[in-house]
């Protein structure tokens, strides 16, 4: 997927870049690689590229990290290029840039390394834990819950929810959204009727951060709950809530799943309430097929459309418009 220029990443990520240049050289904190940072804020991708990859000629560390990711994310002209990015990346994280060394080992996690570069790694560099575990030591906190990652069901290690727990409890205790909803993910695996609180909280503390992705995990966990008790109804309520506050969130994937468990509860509720439930199933029916147009979501949208008046359809689409702009 093609990110849409610099402020795609969140401004986040650049700025932990910024921030670890304590750990380069003072030499990089001359002039002209501020005027390359700046022509990056500023969405000027040509110019800014040129001088990072100037400076990185000159084996300026941080110069190495930000080329990774502009062909990681395709920034400017730049084609995203995963090969080159993980290059770029491998170079800044010998310097000990940590935001380079998690970048890389996602690079080997996810297998993006170029085989010229993967035939110089010694063995012990070819494991992403190894690189995660530098970053995690240098500062990226985060980087720890990576490294639990790999124990929940990855080639490195055989699952150990234990792992994932005692890896990703300290970053999602120093609010890394991930990790939080991670440690959400290992609760869940683990017997969910005894850790469902614990599940629920982790998942609830991404939620509070804005994670549409929290929001539908949890959402799913009261949904499948509810099912194995023979739909309880206070579970459903809680399940549409976080299925409608991912969806708020925009969260694609929540849409469609969002307007199922209106139109199930239209089924069950008062009269009094099937006009605003109704709305609601069409809203997110009809942002699910524009968001993607598949012939499920057609055919459910067509369905719900004939249950509901023609008069409405206007005013809703306009609202549905609104929304996805």
């Amino acid at each position: 997927m093609r990110f849409n220029g610099y402020k795609q990443l969140g401004f986040g990520l650049f700025f932990i870049v910024i921030s670890q240049i304590i750990l380069a050289n003072e030499q990089e904190l001359n002039e002209p690689l501020q005027v390359a940072q700046q022509l990056l804020a500023e969405e000027k991708f040509e110019q800014a590229f040129i001088l990072f990859e100037k400076h990185a000629k000159y084996n300026n560390s941080l110069a190495k990290m930000t080329l990774g990711l502009f062909y990681k994310l395709g920034w400017g002209k730049v084609n995203q290029d995963s090969s080159q990015a993980c290059n770029w990346f491998y170079q800044a994280a010998l310097a000990e840039i940590p935001q380079a060394q998690k970048e890389f080992a996602d690079c080997i996690n996810f297998n993006y390394v170029a085989p010229t570069l993967e035939s110089q790694l010694t063995e012990l560099e070819s494991v992403p834990s190894f690189w995660y575990n530098k970053a995690f030591k240098n500062g990226l906190h985060d980087a720890g819950c990576d490294i639990g990652r790999l124990y929940l069901a990855s080639k490195w290690h055989r699952q150990d929810i234990k792992k994932v727990i005692e890896w990703c409890t300290p970053a999602a205790e120093l609010s890394a959204v991930a990790a939080q909803i991670t440690l959400g993910d290992a609760y869940a695996i683990v017997s969910p009727e005894q850790n469902v609180a614990t599940a629920e909280y982790w998942y609830q503390q991404a939620v509070q951060r804005n994670s549409g992705q929290a929001a539908f995990k949890l959402a799913n966990l009261y949904y499948s709950m509810a099912i194995n008790q023979q739909n309880n109804a206070d579970l459903m309520d809680r399940a549409l809530l976080m299925m409608e506050t991912s969806s708020s969130l925009k969260y694609a994937p929540s849409y469609e799943k969002t307007a199922s468990i209106y139109w199930t509860k239209l089924a069950v509720v008062e009269k009094d309430m099937a006009s605003s439930v109704l709305a609601k199933c069409y809203l997110w029916a009809k942002t699910a097929y524009q968001v993607n147009p598949s012939k499920q979501n057609l055919d459910f949208l067509s369905i719900v459309t004939k249950e509901m008046p023609e008069t409405w359809q206007e005013k809703l689409d306009e609202q549905v418009k609104v929304f996805l702009n």
